[in-house]
């Protein structure tokens, strides 16, 4: 019963070097990671929310992970000069292993990557983890969280840091696990 489901959520990073397909992206800045379980399908909705850095020049060419399991992405865009999202240009490659890469021509600093994955469902409970590849170096990687409507007992590792409810009458969860280094340029 939902009234009753407890979800388990967990942030990890995977300190395997990766190696993306793109030669000459460009740095990442803030990457804003939502996760939004059961939001309208039996799955995690993951969205990207990316901001590159001030001095980046556009157009410029941005690669990001997403785990090779869940196949093209929902939506690739990019922030308008009126702030609305259009879509965005991509290419999807496979990496070696676990990961694919999205390489975007950004005419905009402003993107949003959506994806679904599948949820680890276990009678009422749900759980997910969600891995960012160390070879990916942000100056920030924040988190997001929604709680799903009727689901109590949410546990978030790393614990969040801020909470406040959408105007939607959702919890939302955040939090900042600062900046990433990475182990290895994106190649």
């Amino acid at each position: 019963m939902r009234s009753t489901a407890r979800l388990l959520l967990l942030l990890a990073l995977l300190l395997i070097p990766l190696q993306a397909s793109a030669q000459s992206a460009v740095p990442l800045g803030r990457v804003e990671v939502a996760l939004w379980p059961e939001y309208d399908q039996q799955a995690m909705l993951v969205i990207y929310r990316v901001t590159l850095p001030a001095a980046t020049t556009l157009p410029a060419t941005v690669v990001l992970p997403v785990p090779a399991r869940v196949g093209d992405p929902t939506a690739v865009a990019q922030q308008a000069s009126d702030g609305a999202l259009i879509l965005a240009s991509y290419e999807r490659a496979a990496l070696d292993g676990d990961w694919a890469s999205l390489t975007i021509q950004a005419d905009s600093a402003v993107l949003q990557v959506e994806y679904y994955d599948p949820l680890t469902i276990d009678g009422a409970a749900r759980s997910y983890e969600f891995v960012w590849p160390a070879a990916y170096a942000v100056t920030e990687l924040a988190y997001e969280i929604l709680q799903p409507v009727g689901a109590s007992g949410v546990q978030i590792d790393p614990a969040s840091t801020s909470d406040r409810v959408g105007s939607n009458g959702l919890a939302f969860y955040s939090g900042s696990l600062g900046a990433q280094h990475g182990s290895a340029e994106p190649r």
